[in-house]
């Protein structure tokens, strides 16, 4: 409007000339598309920018989550995992609490095992393989229901809690299934069990588009509760380091249809697929995971994130 108001100014005394009019009205317009086009450019990297710190977020998220779960896989306090490892199951459960099956995929599932790092001492030795076990009271309570693991450097037993007489300092654990395996004394130390599965599905969320996403869920096999970890995360590959003959080097790694013996498991190498979940892309842009190529029919923007856990109690 400015050029139309100056070419008016300039021929205020003679008039407009149509090729004049023309020329303001072109002039205009060229400089509305400009500055169109340069705030779609700004909205689109704008959008852009939005989805990256979104997929880096969540990737963060998913690490952290999955590394701290892994990490510990199997732990049965000073008692390391191997295919001797003594360990014994008094409560019948449909948990497979094998010890060659404290890290397993199956259907696309990873189900992790472990005693949880905050351990109980005992204060007092086991008077007979069915005594009741003393322990400290410690901050992480200990209920009836609750799968534990009782260990020392040479044997676990594993067992279910009927009763908790609860003390000042202490608390008493009665169970009321068949003797343990020993007299656990001073230098033993008890431990809750978790069994948790980790798993890709269907959120509850939508996005903008109202399109349904996926994400990461964990379901604790004890308590039957589900909780969606991070949303975004699309899919995931799983391959597995194998110590062949335990030298403590990975000699190869392979996918879970391929490992035989899960003991011979000594690190997770997890690819994530994450998206941005909205689209923020200005068209289908296709992708690479895990060496292959996909076309998109979305717009969403698309990461794969490579983690390596280390398994520490192998």
């Amino acid at each position: 409007m400015a050029i139309f108001a100056y070419f008016t100014s300039a021929a205020s005394q003679r008039g407009i000339s149509l090729i004049e009019l023309m020329l303001a009205i072109s002039l205009s317009m060229l400089l509305s598309l400009g500055v169109l086009s340069f705030h779609i450019q700004q909205k689109t990297s704008y959008l852009f920018q939005q989805g990256l710190s979104r997929i880096l977020q969540n990737s963060q998220i998913a690490a952290y989550t999955l590394k701290n779960a892994l990490q510990s896989a199997g732990s049965l306090g000073c008692l390391s995992l191997v295919s001797s490892t003594p360990m014994r199951v008094l409560t019948a459960t449909p948990l497979p609490i094998e010890a060659d099956m404290q890290l397993l995929e199956q259907y696309n599932r990873l189900l992790v095992q472990k005693a949880q790092a905050v351990a109980h001492k005992l204060l007092v030795p086991m008077s007979h393989i069915q005594a009741p076990i003393t322990v400290e009271r410690g901050k992480d309570a200990l209920t009836a229901g609750d799968m534990v693991v009782v260990s020392d450097c040479q044997q676990a037993d594993m067992f279910m809690v009927n009763d908790v007489s609860v003390q000042r300092d202490t608390r008493t654990l009665y169970y009321k299934d068949a003797a343990l395996s020993k007299a656990y004394d001073e230098q033993a130390e008890l431990s809750k069990w978790t069994a948790k599965e980790f798993y890709i599905a269907d959120s509850h969320y939508k996005n903008l588009q109202d399109q349904t996403v996926k994400g990461l869920f964990v379901h604790d096999l004890l308590t039957g509760h589900r909780e969606e970890i991070v949303q975004g995360v699309e899919a995931w590959q799983l391959r597995y380091g194998l110590d062949r003959n335990n030298d403590g080097l990975i000699e190869e790694h392979r996918l879970a249809n391929e490992v035989r013996d899960w003991l011979q498991v000594k690190s997770v190498a997890i690819s994530l697929l994450l998206n941005s979940i909205d689209n923020v892309l200005p068209a289908p842009k296709d992708y690479e995971f895990a060496g292959k190529h996909y076309s998109a029919t979305d717009r969403l923007l698309r990461k794969q994130v490579d983690i390596y856990i280390a398994l520490r109690n192998r």
